[in-house]
Order: C-alpha cells, then structure tokens, then sequence
C-alpha cells in the first residue's frame, strides 16, 4: 500500500512592498460618514487631506 502526503505549499510573497499602506484617520463619525456618501472626486480629496502614515505622521509632511 502507497501513502501519499498531502501538502499545502504556500507561494513565496514579496519580502518588500513597493506600495505603502493607505491609512485614513477620520476625526469623528461624522466625517466617516461624509467619506461614505462622497463620490469618487470628493474621497480622493478627503483621502489626501487625511491620510497618515503608520507611525501616525501626516503624510504630506
């Protein structure tokens, strides 16, 4: 009698990332709610306005 073994073998992944994360930090409710009412012009101007990096920093600075 054969055995075989059954392997999951995950892909390699990128050790970098080219991209970094996109991290939006709404001050309050209202404003996320804004953002998901907004069309696509009016969320990339909100996106620009309040976007962090991860360590919290503004990111246009």
């Amino acid at each position: 009698m054969t055995k075989k073994n059954l392997i999951n073998v995950t892909p390699d992944l990128p050790l970098f990332i080219d991209d970094k994360p996109v991290v939006i930090a709404f001050n309050d409710s209202s404003q996320r709610e804004e953002y998901n009412k907004a069309d696509e012009v009016r969320k990339a101007e909100m996106e620009k306005e309040l976007r962090v990096d991860v360590w919290g920093n503004n990111a246009s600075a």
